[in-house]
């Protein structure tokens, strides 16, 4: 008797689309196909069309796999908790920074990352929510959220992490980067002026391996958050600095968390980026972290 064939959904965000996944598309759909699923193939116009298509047709799939970048991710994971019956979630990464991928060792090769889907092991990954709106892996504010994503290519390239400071520092003293907060963190309480903070479950963010947080681990349950103060003296941005080229906490100016909750108050809204993408501004929110939420594959 023929076994029932999987049903497999592969989302495609032709904007994000590698030209390595144009030229093997149909060898990525037959890497399905082998492994014996139904694959059902929809090529998404705008965000709009992705979510729907999700939210309304991913509980009949078994699995659903997504093509694009971090945001394309980000908006998969977002309907998928939509829906009481989870199916399984494969990546396939062709962005341009595809943190996530490179963060959980995931295939960076269109057809090599299929392969795996089809084969692979099956994860269950932790994921964050920010009020009720899940994040895959990074809920960030401040100068080092935007400077990730802007500093120039070619000046992390030749330089390494340094770029990433140099770029960061430059910015500390703009007076938009200055934010008034109150956070509470598992019982503990900082307040003052914070220039940037991360909640995430990554080692990257906009393409660049982040100083001071390899120590973190993926999946733990926990949320890993870095808070920095903004410096007021000279002495203080070389701690700054220091704690970068040292990857330390300073307990003074940058400071390390490993947490179940994190929630803050501030007396003006606060712009913050999810997964690379605009998130809002907001005066406070509670950002929390549900175990095991998504199983993937890869």
């Amino acid at each position: 008797m023929k076994s029932i064939m999987k049903k497999l959904l592969l989302i495609i965000n032709p904007v994000s689309g590698k030209s390595a996944l144009r030229s093997q598309l149909i060898e990525i759909i037959d890497v399905f196909i082998k492994a014996d699923y139904e694959v059902t193939t929809v090529v998404t116009q705008s965000e709009e069309h992705l979510s729907k298509t999700v939210t309304e047709r991913g509980a009949e799939f078994d699995t659903v796999v997504c093509c694009g970048g971090d945001g394309t991710l980000n908006l998969t994971v977002k309907s998928l908790s939509l829906l009481e019956k989870k199916p399984k979630l494969g990546y396939i990464p062709c962005g341009t920074t595809n943190d996530f991928a490179k963060s959980r060792g995931i295939e960076s090769m269109p057809l090599n990352a299929a392969r795996h889907i089809a084969n692979g092991e099956e994860r269950e990954i932790d994921i964050g929510f920010f009020g009720e709106r899940p994040y895959v892996y990074v809920a960030a504010f401040g100068v080092f959220s935007d400077v990730s994503y802007e500093t120039p290519r070619q000046l992390k390239k030749n330089i390494g992490h340094a770029a990433y400071v140099i770029e960061g520092i430059k910015s500390l003293g703009k007076k938009n980067n200055r934010r008034n907060m109150t956070i509470k963190i598992d019982g503990k309480t900082l307040s003052g002026n914070f220039a940037y903070g991360m909640i995430s479950n990554t080692h990257r963010i906009g393409g660049f391996e982040l100083p001071i947080i390899s120590d973190f681990t993926l999946d733990d349950g926990m949320l890993d958050v870095i808070l920095i103060r903004t410096p007021k003296t000279a002495d203080e941005h070389t701690k700054l600095i220091n704690a970068f080229i040292t990857q330390r906490e300073d307990n003074e100016i940058v400071y390390k968390f490993r947490s179940s909750s994190f929630e803050y108050e501030c007396d003006t809204e606060v712009p913050w980026t999810l997964d690379g993408e605009y998130g809002g501004s907001f005066k406070e929110r509670r950002i929390t972290l549900e175990k095991k939420y998504i199983t993937m594959i890869y």
